[in-house]
């Protein structure tokens, strides 16, 4: 774990965070509810895919920005930020919707992991805070998906 100067650990998150965070959750959510009640339904299983694999980027891509403000460029959070983007990536390539869903999910648990275990130095405290919470609700989406497909 790294140490952050207290100014950094006693920041909220910002009212606007903290809506656009649940906001976007909102279509993981909505497409979970569409698939489970029609079943084999290929453009919400498409949309699923694809908005996971973007949020995915999209994860990987907080990590740059913040070691990008950094003096000192860590190779190490740099990797960690490219992970999540070649993992949605390899996810889109092909196979069946199951499997893309499995991979997504190892993609967003593995992201969720790592930026709470080794967060950028320099991040708020309420970003890794709030990442974890989306993330769970992320994850519970997908694990409701591949327990339905069964």
């Amino acid at each position: 774990m790294n140490s952050e100067p207290s100014a950094l650990a006693a920041v909220s998150a910002p009212r606007s965070a903290l809506l656009l965070g649940f906001a976007g959750v909102v279509p993981f959510i909505g497409l979970t509810v569409a698939i489970t009640m029609r079943g084999d339904w290929l453009l919400a299983e498409r949309a699923f895919a694809y908005y996971s694999a973007l949020i995915l980027s999209f994860l990987g891509g907080i990590r740059w920005g913040v070691v990008g403000t950094q003096l000192e460029r860590r190779g190490r959070d740099l990797l960690l930020s490219v992970l999540p983007s070649l993992a949605a990536w390899i996810a889109l390539l092909g196979g069946d919707f199951y499997t893309r869903l499995a991979v997504l999910m190892l993609g967003h648990l593995l992201t969720a992991v790592t930026d709470g275990l080794i967060p950028p130095r320099g991040q708020f405290l309420w970003l890794r805070t709030l990442r974890l919470q989306l993330s769970g609700l992320v994850l519970v989406t997908h694990a409701i998906l591949l327990t339905v497909l069964l």
